[in-house]
Parts: C-alpha cells; sequence; structure tokens
C-alpha cells in the first residue's frame, strides 16, 4: 500500500520535483546565490595610470578613475581549441611594450581550465623562442606530475637561466610572479616569494646569469636575434633561421590583470599584492610600465605607450569569470 502510494506521488508531483531541480541548478550555474555576482565590479578602463608630462614619466604620476581593487567585469578566456605541434592556436601579441633593460618584475592571474598530455601549453612568453626569456608555461606533461607550472628567466639560448615550479590546480585562480634585478631571480605563486635557484631547460646547461653579467640583461636575451620582441599571451613561440615554430599547447584558460614593473619587490610587497585580488590596481604607479587588466578590451592603462594589440582569436572576453572565485585573505 505505502509502495502504490509513493508511485502515486512520483507519478503525480515528478515533474514538478524535476523541474524544480532544474531550475535550481540553473540558478546556481547564474550565480544567483553567489554574492560575487552582485559585487561592484571593475568596469573596461575605469582605472588608469595617468601622466601628464606624457610616457616614461613619473612626476605627477596617479591612478584616476573608480580605483578601489574591484574584482574585474571580464577576463580574458582562452578557449585551447587547437593542438599539435606546427600550430599557432589563439593568442595575443602586444608590441611596442617598453620592456626593462634590466631590472623586471612581472605579474598575472591565471587559470588553466585543463593541462595538456601531448605538448607544453604556454601561458606567457617574452623573448624569441620556446623557453627564452622570461616565460610561464605547463612543466609537464607526464600524468604523474598533473597542474605543474613553471616560471623561468633564461639567457644566451637558454644556456644560462632560473627556474621554479608550482602547482597550479585548474578551475582556480592563482597569482603568478616572477622577476630579476640582472642577476638574481625571484618567483612564486599566490603571495609566496623566493629566490631561484639556477635551472635548466631543454637539457642544456643552466647555471644563472651568463658569467660576469653586469650589462642589460635584455642584451644577452635571444629576442635581440631576430624574434619577436613583444609579449605573447597565450601560446609561446619558436623561431628557428626565420621559421617559426609553435611547438606549445595553446593555453586553456584564463588570464588577467598582467603587470611589468622596471624594479623589484620585498615579499611583503608581492604579498600585498595578491591580496589584491584578481582586481588589484598597480601596486607601485612610479615604477608601473605596463598594465594590461586585460578585462573586455586589451588596452594598456599605464599611460607608459602606444603598444598595440594583434589577436588570433581563440578567446572571448568571460563575463562569468568569477565562478568559484574567493577574493584572499590575509
Amino acid at each position: 500500500m505505502k509502495l502504490q502510494s509513493a508511485m502515486e506521488y512520483l507519478q503525480t508531483y515528478g515533474w514538478a520535483i524535476l523541474l524544480m531541480a532544474v531550475a535550481l541548478y540553473l540558478l546556481f550555474y547564474l550565480g544567483v546565490f553567489d554574492p560575487l555576482t552582485y559585487a561592484s565590479k571593475a568596469t573596461p578602463g575605469g582605472c588608469t595610470v595617468f601622466r601628464p608630462d606624457g610616457h616614461n614619466t613619473t612626476a605627477g604620476i596617479e591612478l584616476v578613475g573608480v580605483c578601489n581593487n574591484f574584482i574585474p567585469q571580464y577576463a580574458t578566456s582562452f578557449t585551447g581549441t587547437v593542438s599539435g605541434w606546427g600550430t599557432t592556436g589563439g593568442y595575443l601579441q602586444i608590441n611596442n611594450t617598453p620592456l626593462p633593460k634590466k631590472v623586471i618584475t612581472l605579474t598575472l592571474w591565471i587559470e588553466p581550465y585543463s593541462y595538456s598530455d601531448q605538448v607544453y601549453s604556454k601561458v606567457l612568453n617574452i623573448g624569441q623562442c620556446t623557453v627564452c626569456g622570461i616565460g610561464i608555461g605547463q612543466a609537464s606533461t607526464d600524468p604523474s606530475e598533473p597542474n605543474i607550472m613553471a616560471e623561468w628567466i633564461t639567457w644566451d639560448d637558454c644556456k644560462y637561466g632560473f627556474a621554479y615550479q608550482a602547482n597550479v590546480p585548474v578551475n582556480k585562480w592563482t597569482f603568478m610572479v616572477i622577476a630579476t634585478d640582472g642577476v638574481n631571480a625571484w618567483g612564486g605563486v599566490n603571495g609566496s616569494y623566493k629566490a631561484l635557484t639556477p635551472g635548466g631547460c631543454e637539457g642544456k646547461a643552466s647555471s644563472g646569469p651568463p658569467p660576469g653579467q653586469t650589462s642589460d640583461w635584455l642584451d644577452s636575451f635571444s629576442l635581440k636575434s631576430g624574434g619577436y620582441t613583444g609579449i605573447r599571451i597565450g601560446n609561446g613561440n619558436y623561431n628557428d633561421n626565420g621559421v617559426n615554430w609553435y611547438g606549445t599547447e595553446p593555453f586553456h584558460g584564463g588570464v588577467a590583470n598582467l603587470q611589468i614593473y622596471n624594479t623589484t619587490f620585498t615579499a611583503n610587497a608581492i604579498e600585498a599584492m595578491y591580496l589584491e585580488g584578481v582586481g588589484g590596481d598597480p601596486y607601485d604607479v612610479n615604477h608601473i610600465i605596463a598594465w594590461y587588466p586585460l578585462n573586455g578590451n586589451f588596452k594598456d592603462y599605464s599611460a607608459n605607450s602606444a603598444s598595440n594589440v594583434t589577436n588570433t582569436g581563440g578567446y572571448f572576453f568571460n563575463g562569468r569569470w568569477w565562478n568559484g572565485y574567493t577574493n584572499p585573505v590575509g
């Protein structure tokens, strides 16, 4: 009797229960119950650096607009739809950004959606070849070593350099930082920051900076010998005698808030940058030389260059990027 009553109940109300379950799922998916859905957000270009005396000046420099470290309205998501060697995938090529000659700090927020099990996925690269210059990218395709990202600074076709590896989980935003003063290097994730030890790449000997390295580090970068001189996000570039080989998997994930400074910082300052969150405004306006929030456009809001961006598609401005994101807590 009870079984019959239960069956009759399901027959009568089953569709209503199913519809309620679907409605609840959609509400969760749309972020109705996520407090960040209703949080104030930084609109594209809502905060910018103002340089009254023009590019490459610091007199009177300040932030103008609504600059409250609000989370951005959008982040840039790469679909990673193209795979395999010899393919370009989707990427951004930032040109004409005046890179510092010796001292640099680079910060970027990333959210991998997946890792490649074939070739290395590249998030960002400054330099001529796959592992020359400054970069952030997947460190391993071995399933036993999942979710490993590397940061590197290398000279002289990767004969010298530093490297760092860390666990960067999928579907979670992670703060990346890498820096050098031309002799030493530092890196870390999510507010951690430590001196890097010399590390090899592509089987080449690597022992820190080149012997006697005292001049501008950019002069010994491979990008001085024919490769592109911009910043590439979403896929690395390898240039071999004028032939471009895109030997990396297109990045499948989100990126936000690329900042480049012409100085280095203390560990406490790096932690403070991390605690500002994905929408953090420049920490030190006197030393910011490039600021790409990647919030609905690809403009540089450092007021320091007439940069331009080439893109190849394979991306979209994600208006729901904050699903699952929580602001860092100190």
